[in-house]
């Protein structure tokens, strides 16, 4: 459960200092991780994500963010890309 936590902090905190797009994929990435590492039993997983979920929102997850998320072409053009009702809201 703490290694895909733990790799977004290690991407947050590298010297490259990534943009927030990067850093927002990387989020939603831990997050599935984090759902397939707990076979997908909602039970296990969710009271996780809602601990995520708070802190990214509180702090992090802005419309702006969501907006560099979608208009990085690296990430928009790449197969993994989600557009997702967050994203949306961004543009």
């Amino acid at each position: 459960v703490c290694v895909p936590l733990v790799k977004v902090l290690r991407l947050a905190e590298s010297e490259d200092r990534p943009s927030i797009g990067y850093l927002y994929e990387a989020m939603d990435k831990a997050k599935e991780a984090i759902r397939d590492n707990l076979k997908g039993k909602k039970k296990l997983y969710m009271p996780i994500w809602k601990i995520i979920d708070k802190r990214w929102t509180g702090q992090l997850h802005q419309p702006l963010h969501a907006a560099a998320y979608y208009l990085n072409p690296a990430i928009r053009f790449s197969p993994t890309f989600k557009k997702d009702r967050k994203v949306m809201h961004g543009l």
